[in-house]
């Protein structure tokens, strides 16, 4: 995973105050797997109080500013590297 990845990473753990496995990480390729990823994770720990809407708009406002890519350009099958560019 490059740098822009990788601090991704951590602004989303922080945002969202879960936990991303370093194992788990690389298979977490679009936009969308991360958002499920997310998801399930918020749920699995009892704190689900945003809607899967609410949570694709936040992570689609982080990918934004990490990438420096307009969001309304980011969608949920936006792949990190392919797409968006990120390293």
């Amino acid at each position: 995973m490059g740098l822009d990845i990788v601090e991704l990473v951590y602004g989303v753990e922080d945002h969202f105050e879960i936990s991303i496995p370093d194992d788990v990480a690389p298979r977490l390729e679009s936009v969308g797997l991360l958002h499920e990823f997310i998801c399930a994770e918020l749920h699995r720990l009892g704190r689900n109080t945003r809607t899967p809407q609410k949570v694709m708009d936040e992570l689609v406002g982080l990918v934004s500013k990490h990438s420096g890519i307009n969001a309304a350009k980011i969608l949920p099958e936006s792949r990190f590297v392919d797409d968006l560019r990120m390293d």
